[in-house]
């Protein structure tokens, strides 16, 4: 029987694979990267939006919470320090996260600081910097999605949504369909989803206990070709699929 690899609270996020290897140029190959993605390729998966942003997480414990990015020696600015300390205060959320800290285990919030200043069109997402969540950590183990918007509800603060429920080889067709980000789509403009992170449906973890979690970036499986108005709008948007995406598909 596999054990799933036991974390610690507060530690920083697992690296999440794409789904090719690549060659010294950063050109897919035609070899998966892990075994079971080839393996479950055509099984069902469950997808979120993968947002451009930093990565970050807070730790809950003691009574307290900790702001940190994805190792412990990232630097934040202030402002999106700033930001994340008011959304972790407000009344609703400071109520909901120590009422569950004294009934349950302390636990980890993963997700990626974004807004404006942070990354290539991170003000397309929205007005200000602030924190997304896409992952909790507790008890040593990742939460089911059901339990992590629970917890976004809870504390009142934003989730990456979740996309579709499909293949692999369906994700990569969606993902090349001209889609728009959702997230984007609750801020200000329009955006280019920068891509999907997948989970089996039923959650599945490797040989040395990895869990089953992959990404699709939208610049990896096809080519963009878009438009913006004077506005800031988008004009027009075009997505042709990459080559390779279509040879391994069959």
């Amino acid at each position: 029987m596999i054990t799933p690899k036991s974390f610690s609270v507060g530690e920083k996020y697992h690296k999440i694979s794409g789904l090719y290897k690549r060659d010294e140029k950063g050109h897919f190959t035609g070899e998966f990267s892990k075994p079971e993605f080839e393996y479950l390729y055509h099984s069902s998966w469950e997808w979120t939006e993968k947002v451009d942003g930093t990565n970050m997480r807070i730790k809950l414990s003691n009574g307290g919470f900790e702001i940190r990015g994805k190792s412990d020696k990232s630097q934040l600015v202030p402002d999106l320090i700033s930001n994340i300390t008011k959304m972790m205060m407000t009344d609703e959320a400071s109520k909901a996260w120590k009422l569950d800290l004294t009934s349950h285990t302390p636990m980890t919030l993963y997700g990626e600081g974004y807004g404006p200043g942070i990354q290539k069109d991170g003000g397309r997402y929205r007005a200000d910097k602030g924190f997304i969540l896409f992952d909790v950590l507790r008890g040593g183990r990742f939460l089911e999605r059901q339990l992590v918007e629970e917890i976004a509800v809870d504390l009142n603060i934003p989730i990456v949504p979740h996309v579709m429920s499909g293949s692999i080889a369906v994700a990569i067709e969606y993902l090349t369909a001209s889609p728009f980000s959702i997230v984007t789509q609750m801020g200000m403009y329009s955006r280019v989803m920068e891509g999907l992170v997948g989970i089996p449906t039923v959650p599945l973890y490797n040989q040395w206990g990895e869990r089953v979690i992959v990404k699709l970036k939208l610049k990896d499986h096809g080519t963009m070709w878009m438009v913006w108005g004077k506005a800031g709008e988008l004009v027009e948007f075009k997505v042709r699929s990459a080559p390779e995406t279509e040879a391994m598909k069959e």
